[in-house]
């Protein structure tokens, strides 16, 4: 069970195994069946994609900044994501402590919306913005939300400064996540509180240390993805364990740093 990082600072200021040939390349990959699900009610298709690989849609918006598809699998797997991240956190948004509804609040690489609609019913009082290369959020969110078409790694313009800012699973969205943490200083009230909440590391740890994954084909996956896929379009995905350093070097306070056990597998049939 890989664990989690959630971190964050304040201004300071105030499967099923299927056998069936056809899902398989020409190459001889395998190709899960849901990830020719179309987009439907359950997901937004952003007329703007570009098709890829296997024929699975990409942000078309400064087109090759992300690394994963933006189609209905893909939505899927981030509104299952927000659910698992929700249960860790206790039913709860966040961690940081903001007041009930603070005025202006910016939820960085937003994905299907999931998280800043909920946070926009939860807090009727605040301003939501929902930034992403994607525009794969629905049409019917609150009135207190909203969704742009933004790259946080470009300068940051918006016409006011943001009291709350959030981030979650961003290790794979940039290329220099220092800068974000820049632009966000820069764009938030004195007193306001960024947080960022990502995967902390790739392994396997029971829940009483005793047993780790080392040797696994899941340790082995995941130190590939790291050393080739992303390493291959010169990105560090395992940037998380520097996230409260960096905060503190561009001027954050009242860092913290909390690193919490999420289950990635079927729990254990034995409860104790």
């Amino acid at each position: 069970m890989p664990s989690a990082l959630v971190a964050g600072g304040s201004t300071g200021q105030n499967t099923q195994q299927h056998q069936r040939d056809d899902f398989f390349t020409p190459g001889g990959l395998f190709r899960p069946e849901e990830l020719n699900r179309p987009a439907s009610g359950q997901s937004v298709l952003d007329q703007d994609s570009v098709v890829g690989d296997f024929g699975r849609t990409y942000h078309a918006y400064n087109e090759g900044k992300y690394l994963l598809p933006n189609n209905g699998a893909e939505q899927d797997r981030l509104d299952f994501q927000h659910a698992a991240f929700t249960i860790l956190l206790g039913d709860r948004l966040t961690l940081a402590p903001i007041p009930k509804n603070p005025q202006h609040v910016l939820d960085v690489a937003t994905g299907t919306g999931i998280r800043a609609i909920e946070f926009a019913d939860k807090s009727p009082l605040s301003h939501i913005t929902g930034t992403d290369l994607s525009a794969i959020q629905p049409n019917n969110a609150p009135p207190n939300c909203h969704f742009l078409k933004d790259d946080a790694e470009e300068e940051w313009v918006f016409p006011h400064k943001f009291d709350y800012v959030h981030l979650r699973f961003v290790f794979s969205c940039f290329s220099d996540p220092k800068n974000v943490m820049r632009n966000a200083f820069g764009s938030m009230k004195p007193g306001g509180w960024i947080e960022f909440q990502d995967p902390f590391t790739n392994e396997l740890i029971s829940v009483t240390g005793l047993m780790t994954c080392v040797g696994t084909a899941y340790q082995r996956w995941g130190q590939a993805v790291v050393r080739g896929v992303a390493a291959a379009v010169g990105r560090d995905i395992a940037v998380a364990p520097y996230y409260a350093a960096w905060l503190r070097e561009v001027g954050f306070v009242d860092v913290v740093e909390r690193r919490m056990i999420w289950p990635a597998n079927p729990w254990s049939e034995d409860p104790d």
